[in-house]
């Protein structure tokens, strides 16, 4: 028989366990305060010093025309340029900074979703092995999976559960 309990299904999804959720939210609301003093910041500096200054933005159109020459037909290129409408710089700029903040946000939402997995899974792990210690269950280890956090700390309760286990057959003791 192994020594060691087999490692238990977990869910896999930090987002499932509240320390992950928990960490994931606090990264969110952290990213979206950022991104709306950065977009306040530009409203303040487009009224206060750009106020009547605009940005035009012109198309360049290009068109072919068959044209007559000399009894020959020739293609004829123009290029025109008009332009599309006037905005002022915050017009142009707001719609990039969405963008970019909300794929920023999404990164970094992914990445504190796959971190927070990498703890919130030991930490459910370990409390669960742990109330089953306390239950009165015997022979009990914490097994990890390979590149979760918290390797050290999950070795140094195996220690204890054996040096309690091994305190329990000790001959003369309560």
């Amino acid at each position: 028989m192994n020594r060691y309990a087999p490692p238990q299904r977990r869910r896999r999804f930090a987002f499932i366990d509240r320390i992950g959720m928990r960490t994931a939210t606090n990264l969110v609301v952290v990213i979206l305060v950022v991104s709306a003093s950065v977009i306040i910041a530009l409203l303040i500096y487009q009224t206060l010093l750009h106020e009547n200054e605009f940005v035009v933005v012109y198309r360049e159109i290009e068109s072919v025309e068959d044209t007559d020459v000399a009894g020959r037909t020739v293609e004829r290129r123009l290029t025109t340029i008009e332009a599309v409408s006037e905005m002022t710089r915050l017009e142009l700029v707001l719609p990039i900074l969405a963008v970019q903040n909300l794929a920023i946000l999404l990164g970094i939402s992914f990445v504190a979703l796959y971190r927070g997995q990498r703890i919130s899974g030991p930490v459910y792990r370990m409390s669960s092995d742990i109330r089953k210690a306390i239950s009165g269950e015997r022979r009990v280890r914490i097994v990890l999976r390979e590149g979760d956090e918290l390797q050290e700390l999950s070795q140094r309760i195996n220690s204890l559960l054996t040096a309690l286990d091994a305190a329990d057959h000790v001959p003369g003791s309560p």
